[in-house]
């Protein structure tokens, strides 16, 4: 039996949470008993190691502690560069859970699969899987030039939306720092936020990316109240560098925004590291797992 399926499936865990009182209102309150049940991550941060060695790299993942993932470059009937096949079974051969998957737009490019061209493959290739998420990972320069690009945008992700939801699977939007930058006189989020269904489209908010935008997380979680059903998790570095470092080495209250993970409407998270990372990706992802586990909130 795997891993995972030893995991008690309590209110709290369906939110990637537990706490010995088992309640969970509208908002998670903060208790020193309540602590994170299991940890997701994102396989970008070791995309140099799983090039050549999916399994082995998996195996150490699986060791620190991580239940679940979400992958990356869906395209073109792969994932991440590999079979579709190949990955689902190498994450199932560890006990890792596939949660949630990466996709590109794929707007001026016909690649199949991708949320422009062919996407009812890309979702197909997402359920075989067993990917319950399908988030639109970046928008580059030329779709994001204008407020009428970000409406195209919103547009695309309410049709994906549709097809995706067709299949028992969940659409959503990750953002970066630019979609909080002022772009004719209003601020891009509001439009792919203000601009979608709702109940079609959700947000996986990541932190960092919204700290370097000069946001507080708990008023975005307000803002968009239960829609922000995935969360990235990377630290940010004290000092004037704001680059990233790993979870507990930063200056983000994790302690509070995860006592706030009810009001968010969070169902997963997944420690990242995607920038010019100096140290070993698979450590850093080891060294955010052991702060993770022994955080209390």
């Amino acid at each position: 039996m795997k891993r995972r399926h030893f995991i008690a499936q309590t209110s709290l865990a369906t939110v990637g949470l537990a706490a010995s009182s088992g309640l969970l209102g509208k908002e998670l309150l903060s208790s020193p008993d309540a602590k994170l049940d299991q940890l997701g991550f994102q396989v970008y941060t070791v995309r140099n190691q799983v090039k050549d060695n999916l399994e082995p790299t998996l195996e150490k993942l699986a060791k620190f502690g991580y239940d679940y993932a979400e992958l990356y470059g869906l395209a073109d009937g792969k994932v991440m560069g590999h079979p579709v096949k190949y990955v689902r079974k190498a994450f199932d051969d560890v006990g890792i859970e596939i949660r949630s998957t990466h996709c590109g737009t794929g707007q001026g490019a016909k690649q199949s699969g991708s949320m422009s061209y062919e996407w009812q493959k890309g979702v197909d290739a997402a359920s075989e899987l067993g990917a319950k998420h399908a988030v639109c990972a970046y928008l580059v320069a030329n779709e994001r030039k204008t407020l009428d690009d970000y409406k195209k945008v919103a547009d695309l992700l309410n049709k994906c939306g549709e097809t995706t939801s067709k299949s028992g699977m969940q659409m959503g939007y990750h953002n970066h720092a630019f979609e909080y930058e002022t772009l004719e006189g209003q601020m891009p989020m509001d439009i792919l936020t203000g601009e979608t269904d709702q109940n079609l489209v959700k947000i996986e908010l990541d932190l960092y990316w919204l700290v370097k935008a000069k946001r507080d997380p708990i008023e975005e979680f307000k803002k968009l109240a239960g829609r922000v059903n995935l969360w990235h998790v990377k630290d940010m570095e004290k000092g004037a560098k704001e680059g990233m470092a790993e979870v507990g080495k930063g200056r983000i209250d994790w302690k509070n925004i995860f006592a706030n993970a009810g009001l968010s409407g969070m169902t997963g998270f997944f420690v990242e590291q995607d920038g010019n990372w100096a140290k070993s990706d698979i450590e850093s992802l080891g060294t955010s797992s052991k702060y993770l586990k022994k955080l209390r909130f």
